[in-house]
C-alpha cells in the first residue's frame, strides 16, 4: 500500500494533501481502487461498522 492509500485509509487528510502536492498519483491503485474510490470504500466500512455519521473530508478533497 503507498503513503497515499495508507493516508487515505487513516482519514490522514493532512498528510494526504501534502503527498498530493508532493506530486503523489491520485490515480495510482491498489487492489483495484483509486485514491478516490478507497476513500470512499474508508467512507462506507466506517460507517456501516460503527453506525457513526459518515465523515467525507478525504472524499471532499480527493474531488474537488
Amino acid at each position: 500500500m503507498s503513503p497515499a492509500h495508507r493516508a487515505v485509509e487513516m482519514c490522514d487528510l493532512p498528510l494526504l494533501r501534502e503527498l498530493l502536492d508532493g506530486g503523489a498519483d491520485i490515480h495510482e491503485e491498489h487492489d483495484g481502487l483509486t485514491l478516490l474510490h478507497h476513500a470512499i470504500d474508508v467512507e462506507i466500512d466506517s460507517h456501516t461498522q460503527t453506525g457513526e455519521p459518515l465523515h467525507v473530508d478525504v472524499t471532499a478533497y480527493l474531488l474537488a
